[in-house]
């Protein structure tokens, strides 16, 4: 190997074990791909582009540069799946900024990857969020002198939601219940074990000698489940009358 093939082959891992580095930041590949395209350009291309499919319509989520009428074109290929392209325009080829013609795949498999994993997070982090949403109460009681409000806000776009609930509803005997709560654990799952465990403390509730046994029946009731989690929850009657 000579001293230029060797330049060469430092340039090429330096942009990859950038590049890796961007793209594992955050799930935001828009983001992370701007990023990308900071690297390539103007230091070893003059211009970069990444287009991804989103349903049936390709976006164009990067482009740095200017790209020329015929760019080198990577497809951007994930689990057999075709999820977009990349395209290189005027690749540097000065001896210690030029990169071997095989990175370039090498990057394109690394931004597919990338992209991959992040629409498979936003496709997870949507149901879960739909299925909160949906198993926590419409409508909270209401009553002349006493009054409930609730509001679910995810604090960031990637949020991760699942476990966190929060409930009340009325007793036979005209008092009210309510139970603020958190399954362990994150996404999907959480979620699904979150609409059990708001369900339990209403089953616990339906004899309401005291919040405390409240809180031990639903305990019970959980430690029956197949696979028991660790839940942090308030469970508490208020009488109106």
């Amino acid at each position: 190997m000579t001293a230029i093939d060797e330049r060469r082959l430092a340039a090429s891992l330096r942009l990859l074990v950038a590049a890796s580095r961007e793209l594992a930041a955050t799930f935001d590949y828009a983001q992370t791909l701007t990023a990308v395209g900071r690297l390539v350009v103007p230091a070893f291309a003059r211009g970069f582009s990444v287009e991804v499919d989103e349903g049936e319509i390709r976006t164009t989520l990067a482009r740095t540069g200017r790209l020329d009428d015929e760019p080198l074109q990577f497809a951007l290929v994930a689990r057999g799946q075709q999820l977009g392209v990349m395209r290189v325009s005027g690749a540097i080829e000065t001896d210690d900024a030029a990169i071997g013609l095989e990175l370039w795949p090498e990057l394109a498999l690394r931004i597919a990857v990338s992209v991959d994993a992040a629409q498979v997070y936003a496709r997870e982090h949507h149901v879960a969020d739909t299925l909160q949403r949906a198993l926590l109460p419409d409508r909270l009681p209401l009553d002349d002198r006493l009054g409930f409000d609730a509001a679910y806000l995810p604090g960031a776009q990637e949020a991760i939601v699942g476990g966190d609930w929060y409930d009340a509803f009325r007793l036979p005997d005209g008092r009210i219940a309510f139970s603020i709560g958190d399954v362990a654990g994150h996404g999907l799952r959480a979620a699904i074990v979150m609409g059990e465990v708001r369900q339990a403390f209403r089953a616990a509730a339906l004899n309401p000698n005291s919040p405390s046994l409240v809180l031990e029946r639903a305990n019970t009731i959980l430690n029956m489940r197949a696979n028991p989690v660790m839940v942090t929850a308030i469970f508490g009657v208020a009488d109106p009358r």
